[in-house]
This record gives structure tokens, sequence and C-alpha cells, in this order.
């Protein structure tokens, strides 16, 4: 299995807080307030962690040359 499920449901996590932040214009992350474009990140790095998995687990990678 090339994404493991603790991968999928932090990225799903990442996901849905930060998109829940976006929406309601007021974002937070651990109780501290943070400027809004952090969650932007946030919500990149969540979309970007099964890709990176996917592609760092790629058989074609693993192959020695």
């Amino acid at each position: 299995m090339r994404i493991k499920p603790a991968e999928i449901v932090l990225s799903a996590t990442m996901i849905v807080s930060s998109l829940m932040s976006i929406t309601a214009d007021y974002s937070y992350f651990k109780g501290f307030p943070v400027y809004s474009w952090v969650e932007y990140i946030i919500l990149g790095a969540g979309v970007l962690i099964p890709f990176l998995a996917w592609f760092l687990r790629s058989p074609s990678r693993n192959k020695q040359k």
C-alpha cells in the first residue's frame, strides 16, 4: 500500500480544519490566533501529503540502478 491510512486521516483533518477556518473568517491554530494565509498553507500541506507519499513510495523510485 503506497498511502497509509494515517496519512489519509492526517491530510483529511488538515483539509477540513483549514476549510472550516477559511469559511469562518477567523483563524486559530492550537488555540492561538494566526494570520489567514496560514490556513492556506495548512490546506496546501493537507492536499500534498497523499501525493508526496504516493510519489516517494512508487516502485520506480525503489529500483536500484
